[in-house]
């Protein structure tokens, strides 16, 4: 079983939704990683795609019903069987698997990989659960198959260099409104709020380099994928925290 142990700055969970762009993007970013590799949890069918990259994950947790197998313990440093009548998303009880061995706390930075793109019913569901999860760790941030999505707090900051210009929306999360400061966008919102609804929607870097900061709140800070087929993500250059 996974021992208790000191938290993990960086943890990746991997889905079973995986496109083979999101492959490459997880394989490029492992390897650049080779000096600090994070925790990396295969949740159910997510296993199939590591084990197409070689890539042994410290964990394989799941129901198994997208894997549609129980996996084998050579598969992964640790295997955990979820129970299939549970009632909580293979996500969720994941969360929580980390979090009460202590794996996931306030100074992880999470990564959600191959957990979008499937049923809209799915994706709403899981907005709705990161809600309570993202409290939960320092940085969270969701790629899959239709968007780049990071959840960012009061006093963070997220500096893009995108090579191309990209259309992105800054949504409030959990909240009517929140503030921000945008630099090398097109719109600037009035005194920096942003209200709950469609005013964040749809906004465009000027230029290659664009940040946002925080000021106060939560927002989701998201790039679309669905505009053009071959769109890369957008990860941030650097996401400060004050």
């Amino acid at each position: 079983m996974l021992q208790d142990q000191s938290p993990t700055s960086l943890v990746w969970l991997v889905g079973p939704l995986m496109t083979e762009q999101d492959c490459r993007l997880l394989e490029r970013l492992y390897q650049k990683s080779s000096k600090s590799l994070p925790f990396l949890a295969a949740v159910d069918g997510g296993l199939k795609f590591l084990k197409k990259l070689r890539i042994l994950p410290d964990l394989a947790i799941g129901d198994w019903d997208s894997l549609a197998r129980t996996p084998k313990h050579q598969e992964a440093k640790l295997v955990h069987t979820l129970d299939i009548h549970k009632n909580e998303s293979d996500l969720v009880a994941t969360f929580k698997y980390l979090i009460r061995k202590k794996t996931v706390c306030l100074t992880s930075t999470v990564t959600l990989f191959g957990m979008q793109g499937q049923r809209i019913d799915h994706e709403i569901a899981i907005l709705q659960d990161l809600k309570s999860l993202s409290k939960r760790v320092r940085k969270l941030q969701w790629l899959g198959e239709r968007a780049s999505v990071y959840f960012a707090k009061r006093g963070h900051k997220l500096k893009f260099n995108s090579d191309q210009a990209r259309t992105f929306s800054v949504l409030p999360y959990q909240c009517d409104k929140a503030r921000v400061s945008l630099q090398g966008v097109r719109y600037y919102p009035k005194g920096g709020w942003i209200m709950r609804g469609s005013q964040g929607l749809s906004n465009v870097a000027r230029n290659n380099r664009f940040s946002i900061e925080i000021i106060s709140n939560q927002v989701m800070i998201v790039f679309d994928r669905v505009e053009g087929s071959g769109l890369e993500h957008v990860l941030p250059q650097r996401w400060e925290t004050i």
